[in-house]
């Protein structure tokens, strides 16, 4: 999972350090930046399977929507702390990449890139910012890019791939680990393989949207897709025991949902959801166009709970949308529950304080701009005038009846 990242220059992040935990809350006001967050981590996980410029033209953007207005800096930089499990223990990772804007052709290249192992416990005994200084004389480095020369190995540098040819360099526009294939005949191939696993585990489903869900179109999906426009076809492909397991999953919530379908129809072979109801002797079949907007949502979330039991990020934006807040808690713990099961980190973003009291407060964090405009991050229960609070409030409490500035801490006095 994520531990920390460092996001510079993208959007209206200009420099933004945030730490991460296995469960993570986003709160703040509106603009105040949590989207624009899980943007630019989705760009960073995206990047070691497809094409920067590839990801930017699906959402309809331009080097020019990315990069941050706020400085004249043209280059978007990533530094991540990366920790994943292995046989039991802990292996950590500092990935640091940097991307080029060039304006002029609206493209986007890889700079730099270096990839190295640290001692897991980095945090408790070095520190961040001196085992960063001391990465380049790191025993443990498993990859570097430079100026179109690409090293493996140990801080010697001496297995090198001389990649450059006619000025390959310019030529790229995502990860360096995009462009090999890796096999697992060495520790530090293996160890490159289980990172980009576990990024290419990871999925940035936005606000599910009630109308993308019921329907889908034909073809093989790995998770419910963007918006949710997918969950017909990840349904239709379950095997019987995941069908029975979230059949059942979902029968805890909405407990009058008996059964459901998805049949392909017409061509290309749409697949539609349908929905059996029991209320005593009554069954009643749903069609796609009346499931109601907060049950494709639940269903939509329930169907997260059935991907791989293996390292990953789930990031979703408004995660209250259309739940009725007496099942929040329901949906709460089972996502908990699934993330300690699985080893996915979740990032979610709510306006919601009444859904915020079902999360621990050492999950939240609270976004907002500084005067510059510039995005920030805080985790509010860090303070201790802010902490006392819970001795008599919810976190959702403490949010609503405290000023910005209370809750970072600059005026926690109340007259």
């Amino acid at each position: 999972m994520f531990k920390r990242i460092r996001i510079k220059n993208f959007k209206g992040i200009v420099d933004l350090t945030l730490d991460l935990d296995r469960f993570n809350i986003l709160i703040g006001a509106n603009s105040s930046g949590k989207t624009t967050i899980l943007q630019a981590l989705d760009l960073l996980t995206c990047c070691v399977s497809r094409d920067v410029q590839e990801f930017l033209q699906d959402r309809k953007w331009t080097v020019s929507d990315i990069r941050s207005q706020l400085t004249k800096n043209r280059t978007i930089s990533f530094e991540a702390v990366i920790e994943l499990p292995i046989n039991n223990e802990v292996e950590a990772f500092i990935w640091d990449i940097d991307f080029q804007v060039v304006m002029k052709t609206n493209t986007i290249l890889l700079e730099q890139e270096t990839l190295s192992r640290i001692d897991p416990v980095w945090f408790d005994n070095l520190g961040y910012e001196e085992v960063y200084r001391d990465l380049y004389d790191n025993a443990n480095l498993l990859y570097h890019y430079t100026s179109g020369m690409v090293f493996f190995g140990s801080s010697r540098l001496n297995k090198q791939v001389d990649i450059q040819g006619d000025n390959l360099q310019f030529r790229l526009s995502s990860s360096g680990l995009k462009i090999f294939e890796f096999n697992d005949d060495n520790e530090v191939l293996s160890a490159i393989n289980r990172l980009k696993a576990f990024l290419n585990n990871s999925n940035y489903f936005e606000t599910l949207a009630a109308e993308n869900m019921r329907v889908s179109s034909r073809g093989k999906t790995d998770n419910i897709g963007k918006g949710g426009k997918r969950l017909a076809a990840y349904i239709k492909q379950f095997n019987t025991d995941q069908k029975k397991h979230y059949l059942s999953t979902l029968n805890g919530i909405l407990k009058n949902i008996k059964t459901i379908e998805t049949i392909s129809k017409g061509v290309p072979g749409w697949i539609e959801l349908n929905v059996g109801e029991s209320y005593q002797e009554n069954q009643i079949k749903v069609k796609p166009s009346h499931i109601s907007d907060g049950t494709l949502r639940i269903m939509a979330l329930l169907a997260l709970l059935q991907a791989e039991k293996k390292p990953g990020l789930i990031m979703l934006d408004e995660i209250e949308n259309g739940l009725n807040p007496f099942i929040t808690a329901k949906i709460a713990d089972l996502l908990n529950r699934f993330s300690r099961e699985t080893d996915h980190q979740m990032i979610f973003t709510t306006h919601s304080s009444l859904m915020l009291d079902d999360f621990a407060p050492d999950d939240i964090t609270y976004i907002f701009r500084s005067e510059d405009g510039h995005i920030k991050a805080k985790k509010i229960f860090d303070n201790q005038k802010i902490k006392e609070y819970l001795d008599y409030m919810n976190p959702g409490e403490i949010w609503i009846n405290s000023t910005e500035a209370e809750l970072l801490g600059e005026d926690i006095s109340h007259e």
